[in-house]
């Protein structure tokens, strides 16, 4: 067992001057408390862009990134029509490598729900058998303040060995406070 993480902002940077690219993985080995460099980019594959406030989460032994923001804030975007952008990274860290696939996710709330949705940012995820559940977070506009998100269900299955499927679900709100 270990912790990867991946990509993030450099320690004392600004989203302008140093993102580390979504390829910077590192896995620390919870029994001995050492780091190593994982390479994400083997095999010649696309590997995300350089991301802030993304979430990893374990599904059947694979590895899905989902969210974060890039340095021109295009990951930040209101999105409606079009799907959610993920990646899925199938990691073999015995090998210290992995290669990166493409996960599409559509993101489009019910009728009952708002007409758009904040790409998700600084949320936290659980996989829960082959669903994975986002709450909190939400979109950041530096313009208007920060947009939260209602709670999202995403159903992850894989259909082939090129291909990744996946759907999305809006739950219920959170409880009101007391």
């Amino acid at each position: 067992d270990g912790v990867l993480v991946c990509g993030g902002l450099q320690e004392g940077a600004t989203m302008s001057s140093r993102v580390l690219p979504c390829d910077s993985l590192a896995l620390l080995d919870v029994d001995t408390m050492t780091w190593r460099r994982v390479d994400a980019s083997a095999g010649g594959s696309s590997v995300p862009p350089p991301l802030m406030s993304a979430s990893l989460v374990r599904v059947d032994g694979q590895v899905v990134l989902l969210g974060g923001v890039s340095n021109d804030g295009a990951a930040g975007a209101w999105l409606r029509e079009a799907p959610l952008p993920m990646r899925m990274l199938e990691l073999d860290v015995a090998a210290a490598t992995a290669t990166w696939s493409r996960l599409l996710v559509d993101p489009m709330p019910s009728e009952r729900d708002e007409p758009y949705r904040a790409f998700p940012a600084r949320f936290a995820c659980v996989a829960v058998g082959r669903k994975v559940i986002l709450t909190g977070g939400g979109g950041l506009c530096f313009s208007f303040g920060v947009r939260f998100n209602a709670d999202l269900e995403v159903a992850v299955s894989r259909t082939d060995l090129e291909g990744v499927e996946a759907t999305a679900d809006v739950g219920g709100a959170p409880p009101a406070s007391a």
